[in-house]
């Protein structure tokens, strides 16, 4: 059995497993970015957990995310590249 904050990941489903995998952050070793999406929108992915699916489908994300994805830009030093796609990024910031 898997316990994350005393919650079964191993025996949850449905709502209650997405409850718990929105709050489990991965690092994974490549970089695993959409390449024709914005830096932006890259950021916001991490955010589609906490939102309905149709809100994340017509990429209709609150005020609130925005703001908290354009603060993780600005605490990695690319903010300025907010709206350039992905795959201009340099490796580094790929990375960041």
């Amino acid at each position: 059995d898997i316990l994350i904050d005393g919650s079964s990941i191993t025996q949850a489903s449905g709502k209650q497993l997405r409850m718990i995998r929105r709050d489990i952050g991965m690092i994974f070793q490549s970089f695993n970015l959409v390449k024709r999406s914005t830096v932006l929108r890259n950021v916001l992915a991490g955010r589609v957990g906490y939102q309905s699916t149709l809100r994340t489908i017509l990429g209709r994300f609150p005020e609130h995310d925005v703001n908290l994805a354009f603060k993780a830009l600005e605490r990695v030093n690319i903010v300025e590249k907010a709206y350039s796609r992905a795959d201009e990024l340099s490796g580094g910031q790929q990375q960041r």
